[in-house]
């Protein structure tokens, strides 16, 4: 029964212009990486699948080492300690830890022709994990360039030229390893200039940034994250992801210490280091044009 409903929300996704570029981009940055898997599987995977796979699957990775069990509101803790022991207590590490190894993140270009009214492009950076210390400096780097409507990315190529429907800067951060993105939609005839705008925000940030726009960014990203765990289901799923992958829990008043502390030079060098054309990965699908077309963009290469 839940096959049938898998087999459908595959579907789905296939006719989502989105789904596709972002499925299509994380399978080959991360190509031979467990993280380029698609999580809804494809209809191949699914279609074997017995309920012994599932069994078997459970008896695998849901295992002491792999778990977090969180709790969120008014309780009293010394039964609630009670009950995670009665109905946890007895079960046995199997020596099967999360791994510590960092993803290898590959330098691709990847180009996929589909019969969408508009063509969805990622261009993609390696970054950094949950855990590295030069996260929060990255964060607002990505704020500055492309989130929200206050950004350089959207003021410049969105609200001024008219050029794509959506533009955006986001940071996919896992245990060990991430990325960055810069994701936009565009028709085929705006695409050369959408993207050659693109990369020349991306090329002159680190020269370009000011105090006013690392200001905002620090403010917006502060108040975004007082909102976000205004919900007990938000302060839980945090709790548990601290603790499952960093195995220490992080208070958001050091968090947004962490923000505001990020310097106008912090942001320049993340820029620096991190935002490098030439060591770019890039999708693109829809009414795509040929490899080389985007190349002399992206590189300046004539090919």
């Amino acid at each position: 029964t839940e096959k049938g409903v898998i087999y459908e929300e595959i579907a789905m996704c296939e006719d989502d212009p989105y789904d596709v570029c972002y499925e299509l981009n994380e399978t080959k940055v991360y190509e031979g990486e467990s993280l380029s898997s698609p999580i809804l599987g494809t209809k191949e995977s699914l279609a074997p699948l017995k309920s012994d796979n599932f069994r078997r699957y459970i008896e695998k990775f849901y295992v002491p080492e792999r778990t977090v069990v969180g709790i969120c509101g008014n309780f009293d803790e010394e039964k609630i300690l009670s009950l995670v022991e009665k109905y946890f207590g007895k079960d046995e590490n199997r020596g099967f830890m999360l791994s510590e190894k960092e993803p290898v993140f590959k330098e691709c270009y990847t180009l996929k022709k589909r019969s969408f009214e508009q063509n969805h492009i990622m261009l993609s950076f390696k970054g950094v994990g949950i855990e590295h210390e030069d996260l929060y400096k990255l964060m607002v780097c990505s704020f500055i360039l492309g989130s929200g409507t206050s950004s350089k990315l959207n003021q410049r190529i969105r609200e001024e030229l008219g050029l794509v429907y959506e533009i955006s800067s986001y940071l996919s951060r896992f245990h060990g390893g991430g990325y960055i993105c810069v994701y936009m939609s565009l028709t085929a005839d705006s695409e050369e200039k959408g993207l050659t705008e693109a990369c020349k925000i991306i090329r002159s940030l680190s020269l370009s940034v000011t105090e006013k726009e690392l200001s905002t960014a620090k403010e917006k990203l502060t108040a975004s994250l007082i909102m976000s765990r205004e919900q007990p289901q938000s302060k839980l799923s945090y709790c548990g992801h601290c603790q499952l992958f960093l195995d220490k829990f992080i208070e958001d008043d050091d968090i947004i210490e962490k923000i505001k502390s990020v310097t106008l030079e912090d942001v320049k060098e993340a820029a620096k280091q991190y935002l490098d054309l030439n060591k770019a990965s890039f999708t693109a699908v829809g009414n795509v044009k040929d490899l080389g077309f985007y190349k002399e963009i992206i590189k300046g290469e004539q090919v």
